[in-house]
């Protein structure tokens, strides 16, 4: 569990370190080589690293779960190939976890990406915020019908929610300009996220 939860996030760092996506990068201090052929090339290596590793100790779950069936209480069987699997099971774990502690240490943020990536859509992917503003006043089934329409439509002729929005008559008599932007601003929408946050880097 341990090792899978650490993959995981190593996984999330590799895919968010593509070049279009851009938003965290692992540690790349001077002199590392991210590929033998491409000098420009920042690959996270460490991240695939993990990610092998974590995915390597899958092979021990079977030897250990074989292990559960034994005659009686159990004869030296079991015994003989935990000797070999838990000891294989801790060496990569221990890799995982000093790896992703030496990632998790010097990683890369960037916020500015974030946002850029957040305005792709242009506010179509802040749908759900704007059904979920109408649902208590025209219900929930027609907010989403209605907000479907317009979103699909932006989708298709590639103009934004807001304007999608603003051009709808069903829209415009139950939502300000204002209050439409306010729905649309990303920041508005994040929850309890930071409390969590908070909460697990407190603990």
């Amino acid at each position: 569990m341990l090792a899978g939860t650490i993959g995981k996030i190593a996984h999330e760092i590799y895919i968010l370190q593509k070049s279009e996506v851009a938003e965290l990068e692992e540690p790349m201090p001077e002199g590392k080589v991210g590929s033998s052929t491409m000098p420009h090339k920042r690959n996270p290596a460490v991240c695939e690293t993990i990610v092998a590793l974590a995915r390597a100790t899958k092979g021990c779950v079977v030897q250990a779960f074989d292990n559960l069936i034994a005659e009686h209480e159990r004869d030296k069987i079991g015994l003989q190939s935990e000797r070999e699997f838990v000891a294989r099971l801790h060496a990569m774990t221990h890799s995982a976890v000093k790896k992703m502690i030496l990632v998790s240490r010097a990683l890369s943020v960037r916020s500015e990406n974030m946002r850029r990536n957040l305005e792709i859509t242009e506010g179509l992917m802040l749908s759900e915020a704007v059904m979920m503003a109408l649902a208590p006043v025209i219900g929930r089934q027609e907010a989403h019908e209605v907000v479907y329409k317009i979103a699909q439509r932006a989708a298709i002729n590639k103009t934004g929610m807001k304007e999608g929005l603003m051009a709808a008559p069903e829209i415009t008599s139950k939502l300000s300009e204002k209050e439409i932007d306010a729905i649309l601003d990303p920041d508005a929408y994040t929850g309890v996220c930071a409390q969590f946050v908070e909460r697990v880097l407190a603990a």
